[in-house]
């Protein structure tokens, strides 16, 4: 009982760790697998930019749209890079 007395909140840290650990196991599954698969779509759409170049495109992603849409995914291939920095330094903490 003096533990409890002295530490009344350890149960409480002990869970938030515990819940934080899996999450922090379950994101860093996620980010890796989809940090490839966003890199590689990254690179084919670049190279798609370039060959429309000049040319009048129509259709679900063409133009001003395809550039937008490669700057929205080079974006979130920044979210995951940071949110890859913070699970390791999650990890690095052990929790």
């Amino acid at each position: 009982m003096p533990f409890r007395q002295q530490q009344p909140d350890y149960q409480c840290r002990w869970r938030w760790r515990r819940k934080l650990r899996e999450i922090r196991e379950q994101m860093g599954q996620l980010g890796s697998g989809l940090l490839g698969a966003l890199r590689s779509l990254v690179v084919r759409a670049e190279r798609l930019v370039v060959r429309a170049t000049g040319a009048v495109q129509s259709g679900v992603l063409a133009g001003d749209l395809l550039v937008r849409a490669v700057s929205a995914v080079q974006k979130t291939i920044s979210g995951l890079q940071q949110l890859e920095a913070s699970t390791a330094e999650l990890e690095a903490l052990g929790l």
